[in-house]
């Protein structure tokens, strides 16, 4: 094989390696006859509002919320993480399939104007079993969740709820039952 490939070096004056290299240029290519994904490029600041929700961010996705009157929020959220002995459960088997576990999200929310509402309520999980889950929705240090949040300030939720294995909808509906932002997850607890 060595000596064939060798004689046509030679002879071909280096040609076959070209050739060579120019099949493995187009190895790897994403076929052209595929559709391919519109995914907005990384730290594109997503716009929502009433009107035009923004249903299907993903993890770390910044939100730009419109809301009546004025109020505009920018919107952020991470996750679902879970604790350690989850992981630790499912590699020794005691934890079988199916199981709720508890998980939570981390929620940055801006004013930028107005005061926003925030309320625990306005926060829900939807499952890709079609299950609705209330979470808990937490301040850091114990602290109240205030019922507005004033322009120019910032607050890091966490957002807490028992979640089963698979796919689902963090959202958030701060003016009544509308759902105006929402951020797509996969919970993996292996």
């Amino acid at each position: 094989m060595i000596a064939v490939t060798a004689g046509l070096l030679i002879a071909g004056g280096g040609k076959a390696t070209d050739r060579i290299a120019n099949r493995s240029e187009k190895y790897g290519r994403y076929p052209s006859w595929l559709p391919h994904a519109k995914l907005p490029p990384v730290n594109t600041l997503l716009k929502a509002s009433l009107s035009h929700p923004e249903l299907d961010a993903i993890e770390g996705n910044t939100m730009q919320v419109q809301l009546p009157g004025g109020v505009e929020a920018d919107i952020t959220a991470v996750g679902p993480s879970f604790p350690a002995w989850v992981s630790a459960a499912v590699q020794s088997g005691t934890l079988s399939e199916g199981t709720a576990v508890p998980a939570k999200f981390e929620v940055t929310v801006i004013a930028r104007r107005g005061a926003v509402p925030l309320q625990a309520s306005a926060f829900s999980i939807l499952t890709a079993g079609g299950q609705l889950l209330h979470p808990a929705v937490t301040v850091p240090g114990g602290k109240a969740l205030p019922a507005t949040l004033p322009a120019g300030q910032h607050l890091n939720l966490t957002v807490s709820a028992k979640l089963v294995e698979g796919d689902g909808s963090l959202r958030w509906a701060p003016v009544g039952p509308r759902v105006v932002s929402g951020w797509l997850y996969q919970l993996e607890l292996d």
